[in-house]
């Protein structure tokens, strides 16, 4: 009996010190096993149960993808994909322990989208990986290196472990700030408002999402993962206050800041200021007319009168909450001229059904939403319209439904739309509500940069020469031209005519 159980207990030892099964029960090697799970910290709640993969979602497996045994979690050998949580976080802080091979590759996607590819776009991606490999060192960019924002934020390095290593990492994700540590270092800490490379922002939009799913991004290399947990940070929001780097449009009080659009179809035709005072005072007898503040919002009543706010917008981001009634629209005006409509599905020109987010310019709609983003009518909804260089993208509610779009210069079709003006508010049809309206600057697109170049008078001018007098035109004097041919012409050679004596033969013709 005795041998019996030692027996047991020793193939218990081997199994366990060999490998793991994996969901299809082909084994896979695993450096260590932690048997006992720590205690989460004060305020953590862990997202892995040490044995099964609830609470995940695996996008896109390739391979075998991930697996569970003993307390970890690991990317399969020649497996992986998008390994998403259920649930979506916002700002939070992420704790776990990981374990490289020489040369290993996985990341950490943090407020990415539900979706198999382009996360480390759409969403953010942190590396996970052995950037001191042979065959990773020579061809990475500072931007891939571990703990890196993938290809947009560089961080440092010197605090990876050796492979076959434990290493302990945590992310501080709160509002626009990024920190990662590890192994108790600092090796990022990323603002990013401080992002303002067009071209950044174009391939990028995912910065920018304000939450969504984390996960692990498997690409084909084994890599294991343990004590996986994580603490939500509480969102302070308050309606029409605006958060850092960006400025209230709206301050929940009155129309401050505020103008009616003048119609160029109804305005008074002549000249002078005066004139185009009254034009103005009409427009903002309008405004006042069909939109008003209360209890904090701005609502337009739908006759159909536009609004501009003193602010313009070249770079940059605009953050507002709206509220549809039934078969409503309106739209956002950017660079005074662009519209971003904002409507319901129901309204009566949007015969294609379209929700909010697609790009008009006053006469055709030439970006359609990709995706359906709004809520039901009567509930409110996020917009987040970015703005860099001649393109733009658009979330409705954390979705991407406009992505690097190229805007369009309503008086030169076909050409790129990169100026900076006006922003404003669209009078459409049905009741809209609006409030916390925000934008966030990040200058002039460089085109329109120019530098204004001044001459100053020389202090003593030369005087100016007098010019040559006229050349008197010469008479014309006729010649004739004598074609010289040195080679004298050559007869003509006699044509030829059939020989009726021998057929099939020509003879001269005299």
């Amino acid at each position: 009996m005795q041998k019996l159980f030692l027996s047991a207990l020793i193939a218990g030892i081997f199994a366990l010190g060999t490998g793991c099964s994996t969901d299809s029960g082909t084994a896979t090697n695993v450096y260590s096993f932690n048997l006992g799970a720590k205690d989460p910290e004060a305020g953590f709640v862990s997202l892995f149960d040490g044995e099964t993969l609830n609470g995940w979602e695996l996008l896109g497996k390739k391979g075998d993808g991930y697996g569970a045994h003993n307390g970890i979690l690991f990317c399969t050998e020649g497996g992986g994909g998008m390994l998403l949580s259920e649930k979506e976080y916002q700002d939070f802080i992420l704790r776990f322990e990981f374990l490289l091979q020489e040369g290993g590759n996985n990341g950490v996607a943090i407020r990415a989208p539900k979706q198999e590819r382009g996360l480390a776009y759409e969403g953010m991606e942190l590396q996970i990986i052995d950037h001191n490999a042979a065959k990773n060192i020579d061809r990475l960019r500072p931007t891939q290196f571990h703990g890196s924002i993938y290809d947009a934020a560089p961080a440092k390095r010197g605090a990876l472990n050796p492979p076959g290593e434990w290493n302990e990492q945590e992310i501080h994700v709160r509002g626009r700030r990024i920190k990662v540590t590890l192994n108790g270092k600092v090796i990022l800490n990323f603002d990013i408002n401080s992002v303002k490379d067009p071209s950044v922002i174009q391939k990028h939009p995912g910065l920018f999402r304000e939450r969504g799913h984390i996960g692990f991004m498997g690409h084909r290399d084994f890599v294991q993962f343990r004590n996986i947990r994580i603490r939500e940070l509480p969102v302070a929001q308050v309606d029409n206050r605006a958060p850092d780097g960006f400025r209230a449009l709206f301050n929940g009080r009155n129309l401050e800041g505020w103008n009616g659009a003048v119609n160029p179809r109804e305005q008074i035709i002549g000249p002078g200021e005066k004139v185009a005072q009254v034009n103005q005072q009409i427009a903002d007898v309008k405004m006042n007319s069909h939109w008003s503040v209360a209890d904090r919002l701005l609502l337009q009543d739908g006759e159909g009168s536009h609004i501009i706010h003193d602010t313009e917008l070249g770079n940059g981001e605009i953050k507002l909450d709206y509220k549809l009634t039934r078969g409503a629209q309106s739209g956002v005006v950017v660079r005074g001229a662009t519209r971003v409509l904002v409507q319901d599905r129901e309204s009566f020109d949007n015969p294609m059904r379209h929700g909010s987010g697609g790009l008009h310019d006053g006469r055709f709609l030439y970006q359609a939403p990709k995706a359906y983003g709004d809520h039901f009518s009567g509930d409110w909804n996020r917009m987040h319209i970015i703005l860099a260089g001649d393109r733009a993208h658009v979330y409705v509610n954390d979705t991407l439904v406009v992505k690097n779009a190229k805007l369009r210069d309503p008086d030169n079709p076909g050409k790129a739309f990169v100026k900076s003006g006006a922003i404003g508010l669209l009078g459409g049809q049905g009741k809209v509500f609006f409030r916390s309206f925000l934008a966030r600057n990040l200058g002039v697109p460089k085109r329109l940069e120019h530098i204004e170049i001044r001459i100053k008078p020389k202090q003593n001018p030369e005087p100016t020469p007098k010019p040559p007098p006229p050349v008197q035109a010469q008479p014309r004097v006729e010649t004739t031209t004598t074609v010289i041919n040195p080679r004298p012409a050559e007869p003509a050679k006699p044509a030829k005519q059939a020989d009726p004596n021998q057929p099939g033969k020509m003879k001269l013709k005299p």
